[in-house]
């Protein structure tokens, strides 16, 4: 039997969606305090126009990571108070944060993201991660959010991290449903759902390639077009839908695999999630052996202003001798990098990233875009 959790059970979409949340009684809102602060009017017109929410006293402010023990607080406070709706807005850390807490709480979820940089909005996963940002663990979830809002007065907001830089993050977490499904499904049997998602994927990867960079150039410039409307749902619902159709080896391979390894030697949330599963993209087609198709992207990565070496991940020479600590995380045997064709040892690691390396000097530096 094959079950997949593929959607929100509500997808709210366009100018004033975040104003038709009616959902629940008591709310438990989980979003980071520049978030809230940012979003504090329509939010505060929310609650005064629908007269169904209790917001608890913001006396406990979201910690920043989504961490075992940060989940944990809020469910002992959703307990206390008897929440009946968890409201996760901000990035995939608050957002994986409420849905876990909602998970635990056994009540409804919602997601309000004010970012396209990954498809956390979407899926019935919470990537949980030590209080210094390395990547530790999946919890499943048995249901994806009831209600998913997409506002663009949320990616509007100016916060800690430009908008351009975020969407080109979630751009590379997307390519890495198509890089990787394809890889994990290679020569194997696909059934027909595994196998909508990898058409999706391909669509994923085309209008990527021809948009994106456009649709990061424009919101830079702070306006919602057609273009940054498209990529928003690319990013986060097509991602997402990947997942939640094709399950686990739809999700995550050697790409996923190699950023968690990098969380645990990079410094702490010194980088995006997107920009080292994009570098960890680029390892995964040097073990692939797929030269042009790196070579495509690297192109498209410093276009972006991606990072796509190990000086832009910030690695210098002390710390790229804990490339091998990398190395192990990604090559346990619960990593998914177990999800390639092929095995691979850390010597295939070392020389696909010298593989990857070599390219950087015959390519201009990236050019980041805010």
């Amino acid at each position: 039997m094959i079950t997949r959790h593929i959607a929100p059970g509500q997808v709210r979409f366009g100018p004033g969606a975040l104003s038709a949340l009616t959902q629940g009684s008591r709310a438990l809102l989980i979003g980071e305090p520049w978030v809230l602060e940012s979003l504090a009017q329509p939010l505060g017109e929310l609650l005064q126009r629908q007269r169904v929410f209790s917001i608890l006293p913001s006396a406990q402010p979201f910690g920043g990571e989504c961490t075992l023990e940060e989940i944990h607080s809020w469910v002992i406070r959703g307990k206390q108070e008897h929440a009946d709706l968890v409201v996760g807005i901000g990035g995939g850390r608050a957002l994986d944060t409420a849905k876990a807490v909602a998970f635990h709480l056994r009540c409804l979820a919602v997601t309000i993201p004010t970012s396209a940089a990954t498809c956390a909005a979407w899926s019935a996963l919470s990537a949980i991660n030590s209080p210094e940002g390395a990547q530790q663990e999946y919890l499943l979830l048995d249901r994806a959010p009831e209600v998913m809002i997409i506002d663009p007065v949320c990616f509007l907001v100016k916060g800690p991290v430009a908008p351009g830089r975020l969407l080109a993050a979630g751009m590379a977490d997307a390519l890495a449903k198509y890089h990787e499904s394809h890889a994990s499904t290679h020569g194997r049997y696909t059934d027909a759902l595994t196998q909508v998602a990898l058409d999706l994927s391909q669509r994923i990867h085309d209008v990527i390639f021809q948009q994106g960079l456009t649709a990061q150039q424009e919101l830079a410039k702070g306006r919602w077009t057609p273009a940054v409307e498209q990529l928003v749902i690319v990013n986060i619902a097509w991602a997402g839908m990947v997942g939640g159709l094709g399950g686990e080896k739809c999700r995550a391979v050697a790409a996923h695999a190699l950023s968690n390894g990098l969380t645990h030697i990079l410094p702490p949330r010194s980088l995006l999630h997107g920009e080292t599963v994009g570098y960890g993209i680029l390892l995964q087609l040097a073990l692939e052996r797929k030269l042009e198709e790196l070579q495509a992207l690297e192109t498209l990565f410093r276009s972006l202003g991606l990072p796509t070496t190990l000086e832009e991940l910030e690695l210098d020479g002390t710390a790229r001798a804990h490339l091998p600590e990398a190395f192990r995380v990604a090559l346990d045997p619960k990593e998914t990098l177990r999800n390639l064709p092929f095995p691979v040892t850390a010597d295939d690691l070392s020389q696909a990233v010298e593989t990857v390396e070599a390219l950087a000097p015959k390519l201009s530096k990236p050019s980041r875009v805010g």
